[in-house]
Parts: C-alpha cells; structure tokens; sequence
C-alpha cells in the first residue's frame, strides 16, 4: 500500500530496523529474507536522504537522524494499524493550512509528531 508516495510495507522495515539495528534480525522480526531487508534498507536510505544504520564493526548504528525517527515511526504505524480512518491529516491537525495537512503524510526530513488530543493519532509531520 503506498500513502502519500510513502511504500506502508517500507515503513514495516523502517520500523523493525530501527527497533533492531540488524538486517538480519529486523527481517526475521516481520518475516522477511536478509538480502529482502537489504534491499528496503537501500530503498529507504535513498527516501530519507540519510544512512539510517551504519557499521560499527559487526554492527549497526542508527545514526542521529534514525533516532530521531523511531518514535515517529512507532507512533504512525501503531496508529495506522489501530485505526486507519482516525489517522487522517485533516482530523489529526485540524486547524492546520491545508498545505500543512496535505504534507503531513509525505514528511522525508525533520521527524515531528502531529498529535491530537482527540484521537491520539501521531502523524508524522514536517
């Protein structure tokens, strides 16, 4: 399913990259094959403009930005798989400029939370 130019099955990886901090056990954690999670990885480093997980020796290290991600990702997948229809830019960031809903979805930079007391969506936003 793809949101907003966003791959959902990539944020699934996204996820248990940053959860894990290894290829090979972020893929068995969602069912996936190392060089399946290889791959996402370098898809995912080329969307976010950023390495994500880097070598340190035999391991990885999530780097400043991939910190800065792992709520975010947490939060919107949580609430993506929890209640989809609730999770929308217009209910989360009502009062927003419309320009500011519509990029809420297609973030690449700057994680943020757009949260709403209503529904206790987190979005990431820009």
């Amino acid at each position: 399913m793809s949101l907003g130019g966003t791959d959902l099955n990539l944020m699934v990886a996204l996820k248990a990259l940053l959860e894990e901090g290894n290829v090979t056990k972020a893929g068995a954690k969602i069912g996936k094959s190392q060089p399946a999670m290889s791959t996402a990885l370098a898809r995912l480093r080329r969307h976010y403009q950023d390495e994500l997980l880097v070598r340190v020796g035999r391991d990885y290290e999530l780097t400043p930005f991939a910190k800065a991600l792992v709520p975010s990702v947490q939060q919107t997948l949580q609430c993506v798989e929890t209640t989809p229809s609730r999770c929308l830019p217009s209910r989360c960031c009502a009062g927003w400029p419309r320009s500011r809903q519509a990029s809420a979805l297609t973030s690449t930079r700057s994680p943020m939370i757009c949260t709403s007391p209503s529904t206790g969506c987190g979005t990431a936003t820009r």
